[in-house]
């Protein structure tokens, strides 16, 4: 399912689809898919073809952080700074 949503989002072999992209990326988060998780969360903290979702993007980041997805306890910190922060 999530790599669908990749063929989609590129449109590689098939023709560019960016709501079949997110239909299928959805689809595998659902399932467990900890990349999906991970891409989905970012996708609604940056509104990529999704309205932008604060309580989304962190439901999804942290599911993927739960599961070890190597970059997403790092976006999980930087949500939690306060505005104008960095981790540097």
């Amino acid at each position: 399912q999530f790599h669908l949503s990749t063929l989609y989002e590129n449109g590689q072999g098939v023709t560019k689809d960016i709501q079949k992209a997110i239909y299928w990326n959805i689809k595998a988060a659902e399932n467990g898919n900890i990349e999906a998780q991970y891409q989905l969360g970012y996708r609604f903290l940056r509104g990529m073809g999704v309205e932008a979702d604060i309580n989304l993007a962190k439901r999804w980041i942290t599911s993927a952080a739960a599961k070890k997805h190597p970059d997403a306890n790092t976006l999980l910190k930087q949500l939690s700074l306060p505005p104008g922060k960095t981790t540097n």
